[in-house]
Parts: structure tokens; C-alpha cells; sequence
């Protein structure tokens, strides 16, 4: 039966600082926490919230004076619980009570999602309730669509005088749904990251959890210790055995408060230098001395210590695998002192026959004396009998394998159960040599390796040896620490040889767990691109991951210092981050900012999100302040190229539709008067403005179309110097430019027409606009392989290198909004764009004072 636990404490602090409004709940609709975003949004606090049903804390209609419909979070959720699938709800409008202002409500509109997070047996094990607040996004549109009431009000007033005004408010209501279309496609991306985020949450929890629950239920003593102090991050029942300690209160001590005895054993020295080097060491066998009620004990101990790092390399924790093997080293001391006593016994027994050859010489009369010696040669041989008895029983139910192999054909002559579980033998190996009991040995190592102890005489040690043993009809893997012992006779020659093993499988296997598991949190912190810090709030230490330190351009690799990043961030900032960082040490309040940083190696700006709070100190540690932080330099520059666009939008559309409407209202008064001399002016006035109305639309709709894929090409062969000796006729008929057309007036273009003249009169309009003192625009033609190019060139003031980078760019002016030209950036964009789809190339060469030459290639017929 599976049982449903929740995410672990440290968990639910990690869940507080991520950059969403999420709140977990219990399958029984429990509040278990919320993120500091989620608890700003809805204005509540998180000690008044967590633990109550979510419907105690947000009624399912509340009577708030704007809430109209039902907020259906009720029918979600059930539909999670019996469906075992997320849901999405449709937009709701749901009001939250002023923080300040008894009786008052904040308008608020949200997206909610809800999904189930289940544990192994596929029971939902907790749900995460995710907002999204889109309130100003609706009421944004709520303002829209009066804005297009109006409208349409005015429009229908001067519908009678003017059908073109008509025309063009239609293709602005165009644009505007197509502005809409993409606002909805920005929503889908934003549910999809949110699901994102919600998965690689669960995967993280999951994570966790399996990590620990392996070591809680490992069989081998295990426990991982992190820092200088050795504090027990994690430790199983095994292992506390050991320490004789209970596994649940030695969790957060330091190792050597709770075993001061430590002190002068050989074990610190050890950790100190795994935690110093990132080598691994271990022992085989070590004295172990453990003071108890009754008095120090004496253990004989197997260990071994694996570092642990951290996604920079730094060491930060140590895996201690160990195992209580005093039941082994007392069995081979009493084994090897039941050898020398047999020795022993045998001088004896060779010194009595010497004693008797004697006494028969000597005392051939003295029969009765002879009897009495032979009497006392068969006691002692009784008594030796009796002590191999006993040590072979001792040996039969020993917790480590022990076997003897006999002669160079290691005949099996003796085995206990231990070795023949491993083995997935039974007794009936006995008196069989070793490769006809073991077959699948045959060929491998293991019996070179016997070869090698019988003839040299010398023991052979082997370390986490892995080993394919048939067990239960598979072959298994089966890792052990093991001893190849030879036993030799008076002479010193080998006999014979003892081999004994402890299995440490479990030990192994544990610690690779906890490598991947290490491995996959690693893995995860780089895939979601951030950057991590930890800073010591007593010492201002800076802990940190390579991301972060990329992120304030250092090397990944690189040591950097509290004091090191504050430099990096740029003076009109620097204070008030550092103030807010102070202030959530002090405080404890969240700590959320964006701001900008100059790289160090790159000099390169980059606007980062930071969001990080305060940890108090657990037991052996001091408290701490850390969080992650996000690169949002694309989502600043897109945010200001919109706000650039609606101003300069606002401000081109302003002036045309200023002078119209001027224009309307004189010609309304004069409308009983058609005799005036100002009619013909006032009906060019508006015809200007008209014009540049619809340039300004015309503009946005290519931009749209080529968004969009609509821009069709109708290509045909045509002679390029025609189309260039009769194309801007709007500069020419001025006389204020003259333009020149030289080059290769023969070349054949293979493109469309219509198209290539609108990128010939954007090119010729900016010259004519950027550089005015220009009495002379040339146009160059040339042949360049299978391509013509054509070059448009002034003498005017030319332009410094930063620009020319940014000139192709939607709704980038070379010019600041000021300038007296107008426009909205869009020209060489859409130039830019067509050009690209025929197939060629566009770019501009230009020096301060030195004037401008624009190009573009197509390709010839």
C-alpha cells in the first residue's frame, strides 16, 4: 500500500523563493505552503494561510463588490482529484481584500492551472495550484475595446466626408486583432513555460526524496556529512548502530561533539584529508574505540569515504560507507591462535615421541609408564579434536565468507554458509575442485589469481571487486572487500589457501545512487540556465555556481568576492541592491530586484532578475542568504524597443491626424462657401496628411505581412537600369536632389519588380532625409558573379560604427525621437526583409564625415 507524503521541509523552503505564483496542496485541499510572489499577488501572509483548507481562505464566490461569475476552483480541483490530469480554468475574476483598507477590494483577474504531482504508485501526492495574475493585461484590453468604441463613433461622423479615413480605420482594426493574436500566442508560451516549471519542480522533489530514502533504507551503514565541522546531514539506523546512537537524534550534530572519543583515533585525520584532496580513502580493518555507559569498547571497523562536490568541483560533503567487522577480525585472530596452538601441540607431541623412544630404552621394564604416556598422548589428541570442533562451528555461521582450498587443484575443504549464499552454492561443493564447483569461473581472473598466492606464498588483497555469481538461476553482479590467505606447513610451503569476504554490494550501490542523484541535481540547476549564490551572513562569504559567475562576466572557473560582484554593478544602481540585500539579512524580508550588471572580462551590460531571502542557522551552521538569479536582458530590450515603438507610433500618427482633423473642421465651417480660396489649400492639406497616414499604415501592414509569410514575390526578368531611371519621381519632380545611375545598364535581374522599386525609393528617401546638403544621390550598378549590385550613395554626414550595426533593425532610427525627420524605423527593416527573400544581400558602408553608400544584391536572370 502506497502512502502519500508531501514535499519535505526543505522543499517548501526551496518552493518560497521560485520567481511563480504557486501554492501546493494536499490531496485533502490543504494549504501546505505558497511561493513569496504567489502570497504578494493574492495579499495574504503565509503563517495566516498554510495549514487550512484553500476554500476556508478563498471562499468559492466571494461577495466582493465587482465579482460577478463563480470562480469554479472548486470543480478544477475535484477534477484533478478524480481525474488524475491537470486542469486549466478559463480566465476568472476574482477579487482580494485591500492589505490597509478594511472592506475595500483590489480587482484582480487570473489564469489558473492545477496539477496533480503522484508518488511511485501513481497516488496524487500533492497538487500545485498555479496563478497567473493577468490583470492588466484584461483591463488593458477592457480600455482597448472602449478606445475602438470611440472610434468607430468618430468614424462613422466623418464617414460622409471622407471614405479614405473610413478605409484606414479598418486596416488599423486589422492590426489591432493581429496585435491580439500574437498577445494570445504570448499567453499559450507563457502556460507552456509554466508547465515547465511545474514539471522540473516535481522532478527536483522526486529527486530528493529518492535520495534520501535510499539512505534511510540501505542496509549498509551509510551517512553523508557536509562542511568543516562534519555536521550529519544523513545518517541510517546501520550506521548509528555503530556510534551507538539512535538515527533520529544524531541528524544536524556535529560528528565530533557526538563522538568526542574521536579525538586522537585516526578517523578526523582521514576526513580532513578526503575533504582537502577530493581523493577517496578507506580502510579494510581499524581499530575503533567507543566510550558507552558501561566503558570504552573496542570495534574493528571497514570504511570508506567518497567527497562529495558541488557543480564548481569544490568539495562540500563526505559519504561515509562503513561496516562493524569485529565478529570477522575476532574470528580470524581466534583461527589464527588455534593455528599456533596446533603448532605448538604438534612440537609437543614430536618432543613427547622423542621422550618415549627414550624412556623405551631406558624403562623397557617400566611397561605401566608406557601406558600412562600413550594414555596422555590420546587426551591431548582428544583435546585437539575438540578445538577444531569448535572452531569449525564457530566458522560455519560467521557473517563473512570463509572457505579453505586445498592443494594446487583448490579442492573445496571447507566452506561456511556465508560463502556458499555468495556463491548460490550448497555443502555439496565440498571435496570438488574449485573450477568444477564454480564453473562460470572458468576462465577468468579469479583462479590466476590463486595461482598467483599458491606459488609466491604471498596474500593477495582485493578492494569493491565485482564478481558474476549464479544466484537463484541469474548471474548476478556481487561486489566484495576479500583476502586470499595462504596456509602453509612447518616448512613454510603453501598448502593450502583461506579465502575470506565481506560483501559490500549494498555499500556499493548506495554510493553510486547517491553519485547520479548528485549528478541529476547538477544536471538540473545548469538546464534551467541559472545562477545560484549562498553567502555566509556572519562572515559575508560568497559561495556561487559558474552560471552566476558568467553572468557578472567572470570566468566559470573563477574565484569571485562579495566586494568583486558588487563593483560589477554600475553606480546608479550598486546602493540600492546592496541596501535590499542588507535589508533581507536584517529583516528577513524577500529580496526581489532587477538590475543591471557590466561584465568584468566583457565590459558586455547585462539586466538580471535576482530573488533571494534569509535561512535561519540550523544546528552547526550559521544562517545564510542565498537565492537564484535570471538573465532578462532580452525580455528589458524587447520591453523598451515596444515602449520606443508606441512612441514613436503615437508621436508620427499624432501630428498627420492633428493637421487633418484642423483641416476637417475648417472646411466643415466652409462647407455653405464653396467659393473660397482657402478650399483648394485645405483639400491639399488634408491630401498630405492622408498620404502620410497611409505610408505610416503601409508600413506596418509589410512589417505584418512579412511577419506572417504574406509577402508574395511575382518574380520576372527586367532590365535594372530602366526600372532605376524612372523610379522616385517624388525626388525628382522637388529639384532639390538629382540622381545619377551609373554602372553596368545592361545587367537583367531575375526578381520582382514592384518590390525591388520600394527598396529603391526606402534607400533614396533615407538619403534624402538623413543627409539634405546632399545636391547629388548616385546610383551605382555592378556585376558581381551571378548577382548585380546596386549601390545608393550620398555625401552627407556619414555615420559612426554603433549605428550602422542596428540599422536593419525593426523600428530602429538612426536618430533620436526628436530629430526633426519623421518616420517609425521601418524602412530599411522592410528593405532589409525583401532583399533577404529574393535571395540576396544588404548592407551599408559609412563614415563620419565621409558620407553613406547602401547596397543590395540580386540575382541576374
Amino acid at each position: 500500500m502506497s502512502i502519500n507524503i508531501g514535499p519535505s521541509a526543505q522543499t517548501l523552503k526551496v518552493l518560497e523563493t521560485v520567481p511563480v505564483s504557486i501554492a501546493i496542496l494536499s490531496p485533502q485541499l490543504l494549504i501546505l505552503t505558497a511561493s513569496d510572489q504567489y502570497l504578494r499577488e493574492t495579499e495574504t501572509i503565509r503563517q495566516n494561510i498554510v495549514g487550512r483548507n484553500v476554500f476556508d481562505v478563498f471562499p468559492d464566490n466571494p461577495n466582493t463588490p465587482e465579482a460577478k461569475g463563480v470562480f469554479n476552483l472548486n470543480a478544477s480541483l475535484q477534477s484533478v482529484l478524480r481525474n488524475k490530469q491537470p486542469h486549466k480554468m478559463a480566465l476568472q475574476h476574482y477579487d482580494v481584500p485591500h492589505p490597509v483598507v478594511a472592506g475595500k477590494f483590489i480587482t484582480r483577474y487570473w489564469e489558473p492551472l492545477n496539477t496533480p504531482v503522484f508518488d511511485d504508485a501513481h497516488n496524487i501526492q500533492y497538487i500545485i495550484h498555479m496563478v497567473t495574475n493577468v490583470t492588466d493585461r484584461v483591463l488593458a484590453e477592457k480600455g482597448l475595446a472602449l478606445s475602438k468604441d470611440e472610434l468607430v463613433t468618430v468614424n462613422s461622423k466623418l464617414s460622409e466626408a471622407n471614405h479614405e479615413i473610413q478605409a484606414t480605420v479598418e486596416e488599423l482594426e486589422a492590426s489591432n486583432e493581429e496585435l491580439l493574436a500574437t498577445q494570445e500566442e504570448l499567453q499559450r508560451a507563457n502556460v507552456l513555460l509554466e508547465e515547465r516549471v511545474a514539471r522540473r519542480t516535481k522532478e527536483l522533489f522526486e529527486s530528493e526524496l529518492n535520495l534520501r530514502t535510499l539512505i534511510a533504507t540501505a542496509r549498509n551503514p551509510l551517512a553523508i556529512i557536509r562542511g568543516r565541522n562534519w555536521v550529519i546531514e544523513i545518517a541510517n539506523q546501520a550506521i548509528a548502530d555503530i556510534w551507538g546512537k539512535i538515527a533520529g537524534d544524531i541528524t544536524g550534530k556535529q560528528l565530533l561533539k557526538l563522538l568526542p572519543e574521536l579525538e586522537g583515533q585516526p578517523f578526523a585525520a582521514f576526513l580532513a584529508m578526503v575533504y582537502d584532496t577530493g581523493i577517496s580513502y578507506g580502510e579494510d580493518e581499524e581499530l575503533f574505540y567507543l566510550n558507552t555507559p558501561a566503558g570504552t569498547i573496542v570495534k574493528y571497523i571497514s570504511f570508506y569515504y567518497d567527497p562529495l562536490f558541488d557543480a564548481d568541483g569544490n568539495v562540500t560533503g563526505i559519504v561515509v560507507a562503513a561496516n562493524d567487522i569485529t565478529g570477522i577480525v575476532e574470528a580470524r585472530q581466534l583461527l589464527e591462535k588455534s593455528y599456533d596452538q596446533q603448532k605448538a601441540l604438534n612440537e609437543e607431541i614430536g618432543a613427547s615421541n622423542e621422550e618415549l623412544a627414550a624412556a623405551n630404552e631406558e624403562l623397557l621394564a617400566t611397561n605401566e609408564e608406557l601406558i600412562q604416556a600413550k594414555e596422555n598422548l590420546s587426551a591431548n589428541i582428544i583435546e585437539l579434536a575438540e578445538r577444531e570442533a569448535k572452531l569449525s562451528y564457530m566458522l560455519a555461521d560467521a557473517p563473512v565468507a570463509i572457505a579453505v582450498l586445498k592443494g594446487r587443484n583448490f579442492i573445496v575443504e571447507s566452506a561456511n554458509k556465508k560463502v556458499l549464499e555468495v556463491w548460490g552454492k550448497t555443502d555439496d561443493i565440498i571435496g570438488k575442485p574449485l573450477q568444477e564447483a564454480i564453473p562460470e569461473w572458468t576462465g577468468r581472473k579469479y583462479l590466476d589469481l590463486l595461482e598467483n598466492v599458491y606459488a609466491s606464498g604471498n596474500p593477495y588483497y582485493g578492494n569493491e571487486v565485482k564478481t558474476l555469481l549464479e544466484q537463484e538461476g541469474k548471474i548476478e553482479e556481487v561486489y566484495s572487500n576479500f583476502v586470499y590467505q595462504p596456509l602453509k606447513d612447518p616448512a613454510g610451503k603453501t598448502i593450502s589457501i583461506m579465502l575470506l569476504a565481506h560483501v559490500v554490494t549494498e555499500q556499493v550501490k548506495a554510493r553510486k545512487a547517491i553519485e547520479r542523484a548528485e549528478e541529476k541535481q547538477r544536471i538540473a540547476v545548469e538546464a534551467a540556465d541559472m545562477g545560484t549564490w549562498y553567502i555566509n551572513t556572519a562572515t559575508r562569504e560568497l559561495i556561487t555556481n559558474g552560471r552566476l559567475r558568467q553572468l557578472f562576466g567572470f570566468n566559470a572557473d573563477e574565484e569571485m568576492s562579495y566586494h568583486a560582484a558588487a563593483r560589477q554593478i554600475p553606480e546608479p544602481y550598486r546602493e540600492m541592491v546592496l541596501n535590499s540585500i542588507e535589508h533581507s539579512i536584517e529583516t528577513g524580508a524577500m529580496h526581489e530586484i532587477e538590475h543591471p550588471i557590466v561584465g568584468y572580462h566583457d565590459n558586455q551590460t547585462r539586466w538580471v532578475k535576482a530573488t533571494g531571502k534569509l535561512y535561519e542557522a540550523e544546528p552547526g551552521k550559521p544562517s545564510h542568504f542565498s537565492g537564484v538569479m535570471f538573465d532578462i536582458t532580452d525580455r528589458r530590450e524587447q520591453e523598451q524597443r515596444k515602449d520606443d515603438f508606441i512612441s514613436i507610433a503615437s508621436h508620427e500618427l499624432k501630428t498627420p491626424i492633428t493637421s487633418l482633423k484642423a483641416s476637417l473642421q475648417l472646411l466643415e465651417r466652409m462647407k455653405d462657401d464653396p467659393s473660397s480660396q482657402m478650399l483648394p489649400r485645405l483639400i491639399e492639406q488634408s491630401s498630405r496628411s492622408m498620404g502620410k497616414i497611409s505610408a505610416l499604415v503601409e508600413d506596418l501592414l509589410n512589417v505584418s505581412r512579412m511577419n506572417e509569410t504574406k509577402l508574395q514575390l511575382h518574380k520576372e526578368p527586367f532590365n535594372i537600369a530602366a526600372m532605376l531611371n524612372v523610379c522616385c519621381s517624388h525626388v525628382r519632380i522637388t529639384g532639390k536632389h538629382e540622381l545619377i545611375v551609373q554602372g553596368d545598364e545592361s545587367l537583367i535581374v531575375y526578381a520582382d519588380e514592384q518590390q525591388v522599386d520600394k527598396v529603391l525609393v526606402n534607400l533614396v528617401n533615407n538619403s534624402v532625409k538623413y543627409a539634405p546638403e546632399s545636391k547629388i544621390i548616385y546610383i551605382v550598378i555592378e556585376k558581381l558573379d551571378d548577382f548585380a549590385r546596386i549601390s545608393v550613395k550620398d555625401t552627407g554626414p556619414g555615420m559612426s560604427k554603433e549605428k550602422i550595426g542596428h540599422l536593419f533593425d525593426r523600428y530602429y532610427r538612426a536618430e533620436p525621437a526628436s530629430y526633426q525627420n519623421a518616420g517609425l524605423g521601418l524602412g530599411l527593416y522592410i528593405s532589409s526583409e525583401i532583399v533577404k527573400r529574393h535571395g540576396g544581400e544588404i548592407g551599408v558602408e559609412s563614415e563620419l564625415g565621409q558620407g553613406s553608400t547602401f547596397w543590395f544584391t540580386l540575382p541576374l536572370e
